[in-house]
């Protein structure tokens, strides 16, 4: 039963690690010169690029890594107590409920 879970947590971790890899690599610029974005949308990224260039000079580098950390932490911790609540819970309860999921429209 927790084979499921834990080849969806370890999906998950890659999937986490490869859009963090694809953020760092991904810095793109617009062009100063494209016809499609307007003026005022070119405005709006060269401000919203110099309050981030800002806040990361502010944070500083070990501070941003530290804050991200925590939050995957976080995050891992909060699997791993739904984890044992399962293991806790009725096998059957759990089947059924894992069963009317897959039936169900709504977690398609």
């Amino acid at each position: 039963m927790f084979s499921i879970f834990n080849k969806k947590k370890k999906a998950v971790k890659k999937t986490s690690k490869q859009s963090s890899s694809k953020q760092t690599s991904r810095q793109v610029k617009p062009s100063q010169n494209d016809p499609l974005i307007s003026p005022q949308r070119q405005a709006l990224i060269d401000q919203a690029m110099a309050n981030t260039r800002k806040a990361k000079q502010e944070l500083g580098e070990e501070n941003i890594k530290r804050i991200a950390k925590a939050l995957e932490e976080q995050e891992s911790s909060i699997v791993e107590q739904c984890k044992r609540k399962i293991a806790s819970m009725d096998e059957e309860k759990v089947a059924d409920g894992v069963k009317s999921m897959l039936h169900d429209d709504k977690y398609r």
